[in-house]
């Protein structure tokens, strides 16, 4: 399973979902607390939680296959093809 590590309002965020829908890819989608108005039935992470998990991460998304850091959308690209 994929997680995308996502903000709202992200272009390339969007293009990471929109690609992995178009494969039928199931994903998951952690949301980051930029203090939005949060959505029912949406998980979301605080951007420090990401910062310890990825200390590297510069941008979103983060993209995971499993326990696999794949690393942005540039990477999920070349991955899934």
């Amino acid at each position: 399973m994929y997680t995308i590590y996502s903000k709202p309002n992200c272009p390339q965020c969007e293009q990471a979902k929109m690609l992995l829908t178009s494969r039928s890819i199931p994903f998951n989608e952690v949301i980051l607390d930029v203090g939005q108005t949060k959505m029912p039935g949406k998980q979301y992470m605080m951007v420090s939680d990401l910062k310890s998990l990825l200390p590297e991460a510069k941008s979103v998304p983060q993209i995971f296959k499993g326990d696999v850091h794949l690393g942005g959308l540039n990477d999920l690209r070349r991955y899934v093809g």
